[in-house]
């Protein structure tokens, strides 16, 4: 696992995990430059209301309901 944690913290494509309740979970550093947050600030924001542009919040919410009452990926 840290093997595959490693990988992904330091590769060149940006990488940013979060949760359906706005919570951000693991980013590396090429997320970080590309949003322009730290680490501690992209920890301590809703990522659906700072990162996502207002007109994309509606699609958005779609498919987080949809992943909600499917559980699958979407």
């Amino acid at each position: 696992n840290e093997f595959l944690a490693d990988i992904v913290r330091h590769a060149a494509q940006p990488f940013g995990q979060s949760y359906p309740d706005g919570r951000v979970g693991l980013v590396n550093d090429a997320f970080e430059q590309l949003s322009g947050y730290t680490v501690a600030e992209l920890m301590s924001i809703d990522w659906a209301t700072t990162l996502t542009p207002p007109e994309w919040r509606h699609v958005e919410q779609e498919k987080l309901d949809e992943l909600q009452r499917t559980g699958k990926p979407v």
